[in-house]
């Protein structure tokens, strides 16, 4: 099965993107998303599912636990889970294992001539997507609150006053 989808936003830095699924059929499981001001419990040894399109296969599950937080590359903040992270995964998504959204997976260590060591997926934490999402005028996908025609109209009026201030 193939499902089209739209890129909405995409932070390149950070190996994340926000897309819009092109489907006409409803969908059967949807993740669990924690609520604005939610704080998500986890420690390291809790139980992770890793889900990406690795190799291009449909979504593959795979298992593991977390193994360490706020593993610092970069400046940023990430955690680590021995669930696979495989080529393709990357931009999936990092469930504890009751169904809990908690990142994004991003980054494996390669070690030597570029071999993965895939046990050692590293995540983005859901704490910097709502961030970046907020900072993006998407909140409204986790926080309730927020009104999407608002902030949305409100990210296009920053959008076309930094084209404008580039022209200067």
């Amino acid at each position: 099965m193939r499902i089209e989808a739209d890129i909405k936003i995409y932070n390149k830095q950070e190996d994340m993107a926000l897309l819009r699924l092109r489907y006409d059929e409803p969908i059967g499981a949807v993740a669990q998303i924690p609520m604005s001001g939610k704080e998500i419990k986890y420690k390291v040894l809790d139980g992770t599912i890793a889900v990406g399109c690795s190799l291009l296969f449909p979504p593959l599950p795979t298992i593991g636990i977390v193994t360490r937080m706020d593993f610092m590359i970069n400046s940023l903040p990430y955690h680590m889970s021995s669930a696979q992270i495989i080529y393709g995964n990357s931009g999936g998504a990092m469930f504890l294992s009751d169904g809990m959204l908690i990142g994004i997976p991003s980054l494996i260590p390669v070690v030597g001539w570029g071999t993965p060591i895939t046990h050692m997926g590293l995540f983005v934490p859901i704490d910097r997507v709502y961030k970046w999402l907020e900072e993006e005028r998407y909140n409204f996908i986790y926080d309730l609150s927020v009104d999407e025609k608002t902030s949305l109209e409100l990210r296009e009026k920053e959008i076309k006053e930094k084209r404008e201030n580039n022209k200067k």
